[in-house]
């Protein structure tokens, strides 16, 4: 199976030739390309989202961490461990860089809820992966830190969603940590805040 180039992954990824973000069939490089160029893509997102039109921007962001993405390579066996905290932690610097200030359409939102069932190549899907999880608890951690609406929002919703595939299932718990870490940014993060904590968010 020969291996993608990133612009080859790029123009995959986003549907910027096919017309469809991560175009349906199966991935047509190697796991260790998709894992290369999803991490560069993570720690460096803004200036090929700034070359992407808007509307296969908001489709392929909300592709990546999807079934049909690339989320499952943190739960994917065939990777060890510490390999894969590597994707999780460049995470942070999607949120950093360019989810902060543009939620782009609710991707930002529902990063978490895509993540949490996606798998790669009929791996486990990372809900099923504890110790996975666990990690991925800090790395809301550091996104809620950074601040702002979408961040915090989005972290929120990442305790809500991964909160329970942890070792202790304590979402509560995981939501008083976050806004000890940092203030919410407004009335609407503190109450959506509220509605996590008490198990009542959708």
């Amino acid at each position: 199976m020969p291996s993608l180039s990133y612009d080859q992954w790029l123009d995959y990824t986003f549907g910027l030739s096919s017309g469809e973000p991560c175009a349906s069939g199966p991935y047509p490089g190697t796991p260790d390309d998709a894992f290369e160029h999803c991490g560069r893509f993570l720690r460096a997102s803004r200036e090929p989202l700034r070359a992407i039109p808007r509307a296969k921007a908001v489709v392929g962001l909300k592709a990546i961490p999807s079934i049909d993405g690339y989320g499952g390579l943190l739960s994917w066996p065939g990777f060890a461990y510490g390999k894969r905290t590597v994707l999780a932690d460049a995470q942070v610097a999607l949120f950093s860089d360019s989810f902060k200030d543009d939620g782009f359409d609710g991707s930002a939102f529902m990063w978490w809820e895509y993540l949490i069932g996606a798998e790669w190549d009929d791996g486990p899907a990372v809900r099923m992966d504890t110790t996975m999880c666990d990690y991925l608890i800090g790395v809301i951690e550091q996104i809620f830190k950074i601040g702002g609406r979408e961040c915090q929002m989005s972290a929120l919703h990442g305790a809500n969603e991964v909160g329970p595939a942890t070792t202790t299932g304590d979402v509560p718990a995981i939501v008083a940590r976050l806004t000890a870490l940092a203030p919410p940014a407004s009335g609407e993060v503190a109450l959506y805040a509220e509605t996590v904590a008490e198990g009542n968010a959708p």
